[in-house]
């Protein structure tokens, strides 16, 4: 449960940070491509410079030849740029703290769904009345978080697109682990994500540009380019931790530190024009309510247990 919690924070950092250079840009896409290109130049490096990881290319080239893994578990890439855009789209417009609430929604939904499916790297997991109840919770929390924004000036769709990227993150996680698995490495898993992403978004980006023009100007400030560096950090170490955890601990553990994280960014550095109302602190507390629900905790240690023998 603990391990994600600190992947939390570093992904509501990028919320943040993806916001700003969309909002500077004034192109959420062209943002996400500049995120995951930094990202994809750091581990082609790592790759150059670390044999395993360059063995494990040849080994999901083997699997993917011998058909033991399907292509589409290389679908990685496209969800993490897809959940790229939504915060280079309206990281800004909603602020960290709604934005990480409404994501929330859509990984707590995909580890629900996934954990019950073979695509989980750990295995199908028995689907409780705890796991259920805590996700239907975190459902209810996202709602009251929200519920000051409907109606008001920021649009429907805009609150709809985090729940979309929480889970596009959910599958990447997922498919991902099942990736590492194959090449023996989280290096290999996470080029492969990145080069993937890039490619998708560099694409977009250029038939985007050609039809209305391309962004003029880059933002002056540094810290808004350290997206692709804590989302390179972030996606290898869910690899390794999703193999362990499940999908769906995993989300809950990462969305604690997401909630935590993304208030603290709020309230020491707001979003221009946002401020802290009671109900996002609210939606926030009581999400954090559905992770410790939904999270199976176990209080007796495995070696304790006792077994019996017929």
């Amino acid at each position: 449960m603990l391990a994600p919690v600190p992947l939390g924070g570093i992904l509501a950092f990028q919320t943040r940070s993806n916001g700003a250079l969309g909002a500077g840009l004034h192109d959420g896409v062209a943002a996400a491509a500049i995120v995951f290109v930094i990202g994809l130049v750091l581990l082609g490096i790592g790759m150059v410079l670390i044999p395993k990881g360059r063995a494990g290319l040849h080994a999901i080239a083997s699997s993917l030849r011998a058909r033991t893994m399907p292509l589409w578990m290389l679908s990685g890439g496209a969800a993490g740029a897809l959940y790229v855009i939504t915060q280079g789209l309206v990281g800004a417009v909603l602020g960290t703290a709604i934005f990480t609430v409404a994501a929330v929604a859509g990984q707590t939904l995909a580890g629900l769904m996934l954990d019950r499916t073979s695509i989980s790297p750990s295995g199908p997991r028995r689907l409780s009345a705890r796991r259920v109840g805590g996700a239907l919770l975190g459902l209810v929390a996202v709602g009251v978080a929200v519920s000051h924004e409907v109606g008001g000036s920021i649009p429907p769709w805009a609150l709809l697109l985090p729940v979309i990227g929480g889970l596009a993150i959910g599958w990447q996680q997922a498919v991902n682990g099942r990736v590492g698995v194959v090449a023996g490495t989280p290096l290999t898993s996470t080029f492969l994500n990145f080069a993937i992403g890039s490619a998708v978004l560099v694409v977009i980006v250029v038939v985007r540009g050609v039809a209305r023009g391309f962004p003029t100007s880059l933002p002056g400030q540094a810290w808004v380019y350290l997206g692709g560096v804590t989302a390179v950090f972030f996606v290898a170490a869910a690899t390794v931790v999703v193999r362990r955890t499940g999908v769906l601990t995993l989300a809950l553990g990462t969305v604690a530190g997401q909630l935590v994280a993304s208030l603290l960014i709020e309230l020491i550095a707001p979003t221009a024009g946002h401020t802290i109302g009671w109900t996002t602190v609210a939606g926030t507390a009581l999400a954090l309510v559905a992770v410790v629900v939904a999270t199976e905790l176990r209080l007796t240690p495995p070696a304790s247990r006792t077994r019996s023998v017929d």
